[in-house]
């Protein structure tokens, strides 16, 4: 006899499309409980869920203070489970797999890979992917709707973007404080004066170069 779900485990990801620095993945899970603690008010993008001064919803939507003060509230009545999926296994392994690894991981924490808990959790991943052997619903833009991926995607963000932030101290030039790894004006412009370094994702940054250089002939020959 199947029980009804009373639990629901979120899993995103961030940094995916950087050019330097890890992704990190996080699962975390909500439980009826938790979720009843929070108001939830419908925005024209998002759900934001606000309760004291927590506020939760897409963590690309709260400004840095909101999301440590979020982060810290759900580290501590949350069970998540969180991987720091390294440049080495992005180079080396490719994005797509590389990220079905993290999430095989993660997911593991749970045993949801084993399908063990399907009894007892709803499991939502945020985008269109699912991977082999892990019993989850994909869900385009979930980490704006459900609250279990919302909370995920601030665990997974205020790490990330803390552990950029450190990385800063080490490669000023890159301005990785700002961009947090991403390919912005001034993180290339940064690429072009001072080469990449061992963060650099370098699938990514060849495939710039070699593009830069396309258009670089192309508009010589125009000229």
């Amino acid at each position: 006899m199947k029980h009804k779900p009373i639990s629901t485990i979120g899993i995103d990801e961030v940094g995916r499309g950087a050019w330097a620095g890890p992704m990190v993945i996080c699962a975390a899970r909500t439980t009826p409980a938790i979720e009843s603690l929070f108001t939830p008010s419908n925005r024209p993008k998002c759900t934001l869920w606000t309760y004291q001064d927590i506020r939760i919803t897409d963590s690309k939507q709260l400004t840095p203070d909101r999301r440590a003060v979020a982060h810290n509230w759900l580290i501590a009545h949350l069970n998540y489970s969180l991987i720091e999926v390294s440049v080495d296994q992005i180079n080396n392994l490719g994005l797509r797999s590389a990220w079905e690894w993290g999430i095989h991981t993660v997911s593991r924490h749970f045993l949801v890979d084993t399908g063990s808990c399907q009894d007892s959790n709803t499991v939502i991943i945020d985008g269109n992917w699912l991977v082999p052997g892990v019993i989850a619903q994909a869900i385009p833009k979930a980490d704006a709707h459900y609250f279990a991926v919302a909370a995920a995607s601030i665990i997974a963000k205020h790490h990330r973007d803390t552990l950029m932030q450190t990385l800063h101290i080490q490669f000023p030039h890159y301005a990785w404080n700002t961009n947090v790894g991403y390919g912005t004006q001034a993180h290339q412009s940064a690429i072009i004066h001072h080469g990449t370094c061992k963060h650099h994702r370098t699938l990514w940054v060849e495939n710039w170069i070699k593009k830069q250089s396309q258009m670089d002939l192309f508009q010589k020959y125009e000229t």
